[in-house]
């Protein structure tokens, strides 16, 4: 607690202060700023109703479930095959999304820079793999300008200097933003695409 105190009202560059990190704790409110930032977001149930959630999976045929929190989750999916284990919702609220189809782009944004990933792999979530024997390829993604704009918007209205955001570029040429995360490794995709994040963090702190 002394920490966050003390990195919430220290003078200079802070990355990130603990307040602006806020809304990664709930992702449906997330989603709402997201939204309210241009962005298509996936329809999106939020639920303890095994009956509501029958429903939306039937509605779109494969849905994907993964925390409400800020606590990493591994994505997962769950079809008409599944549907049994809906009834498991009425032990806490689940959040349930459409699936979206459409190559996996993560972009990391520093200060007034960003720097996007692609992720081209056989996982239903591309950053864990090795947990089905799948594989994952990453590789630098040229972000067209105004998608960019906008993303650098979304992320200083939430008052961050480095994050990353999660989006989906659809086949019919749309986006859809999933998430943004305040806290962001990146070494992974630093060494798959040669993105210089580290020295622009650096030189955010040191300028």
């Amino acid at each position: 607690m002394v920490l966050l105190a003390l990195v919430s009202s220290l003078r200079g560059v802070v990355i990130n202060r603990p307040a602006a990190g806020r809304s990664n704790a709930s992702k449906p409110y997330q989603l709402s700023l997201i939204t309210q930032a241009g962005f298509e977001v996936p329809d999106t149930l939020v639920t303890t109703d095994p009956g509501a959630a029958r429903a939306f999976l039937r509605e779109h045929g494969l849905l994907i479930y993964k925390s409400l929190s800020g606590i990493r989750s591994i994505v997962a999916t769950i079809d008409a095959g599944d549907e049994s284990r809906l009834d498991d919702v009425r032990t806490g609220p689940v959040q349930l999304q459409a699936y979206t189809h459409g190559l996996d782009v993560r972009v990391y944004i520093v200060g007034e820079r960003w720097f996007a990933c692609s992720a081209q792999s056989t996982a239903v979530d591309y950053r864990y793999p090795g947990a089905t024997g799948a594989t994952t390829e990453l590789s630098e993604f040229e972000l067209p300008e105004a998608v960019g704009r906008q993303l650098l918007a979304l992320v200083r209205g939430m008052d961050l200097l480095v994050a990353w955001v999660e989006l989906r570029y659809k086949p019919d040429g749309s986006w859809v933003c999933f998430e943004v995360n305040p806290s962001p490794g990146f070494p992974w995709y630093e060494d798959a695409t040669g993105h210089p994040i580290a020295e622009a963090i650096a030189n955010m702190l040191g300028g």
